[in-house]
């Protein structure tokens, strides 16, 4: 979990997050060609980390400066990371008043949500129409039509409409190097597995 937990004069556990003292924080550069929601993610996940795992006021703080920092000195810019650091600390903030049964109610209820929606998938470029207007166009030619009946409300047969009624653009990065020549998954490689050859080449006695 990357954290240290320590018990201070009065009793008290502390817990704060352990930082490797060799750490680089190669965060993705501003110019990467990675989508937009991955920077958001990055941040909203930290600050959820560091909200979690820290005990103590001071050190959230603290651990949420350095992050800032650290993303300045990767070339993002103030006006562009507050909002979402602001956001950030808000969402998590609310994440942990959650008991653990609004976390199940929530967890149903965006499942319930998904389970409507059709999926895009999608490799990024940064040079190809946003998202937004990805939905604007699914919205105006396809789930609210012109003079004619929303998407979700057709019938299919047996009274039964269509169970669609939005769209998530969901994207993923191209192959890199790694991905061409490099195995990831052995499994897919064709041939015998490797625990088979194992055990023709050295037979159990």
């Amino acid at each position: 979990m990357d954290m240290t937990i320590s018990i201070d004069e009065n009793g008290t556990v502390i817990t704060d997050l352990y930082k490797k003292p060799l750490a680089l924080y190669l965060y993705i550069p501003p110019k990467s060609a990675h989508a937009p929601g991955v920077f958001k993610g990055l941040v909203f996940g930290q600050l959820l980390r560091i909200f979690y795992l820290c005990s103590r006021l001071p050190d959230i703080q603290r651990h949420i400066k350095d992050f800032y920092d650290r993303l300045k000195n990767r070339g993002y810019s103030h006006n562009d990371i507050l909002p979402i650091f602001e956001r950030a600390a808000e969402h998590a903030e609310n994440f942990l008043l959650l008991t653990p049964d609004d976390k199940k109610q929530k967890r149903e209820q965006k499942k319930c949500s998904n389970a409507r929606k059709l999926f895009l998938h999608l490799p990024y470029h940064p040079h190809d129409p946003p998202s937004s207007i990805l939905q604007r166009l699914f919205r105006e030619h396809i789930l609210f039509l012109a003079d004619e009946t929303p998407f979700f409300e057709v019938d299919i047969g047996n009274n039964a409409p269509v169970d669609i009624d939005g769209m998530i653009t969901c994207y993923h990065r191209h192959p890199n190097l790694g991905n061409i020549f490099s195995v990831r998954k052995l499994c897919k490689k064709e041939g015998s597995r490797a625990a088979e050859q194992w055990r023709l080449r050295f037979p159990l006695s």
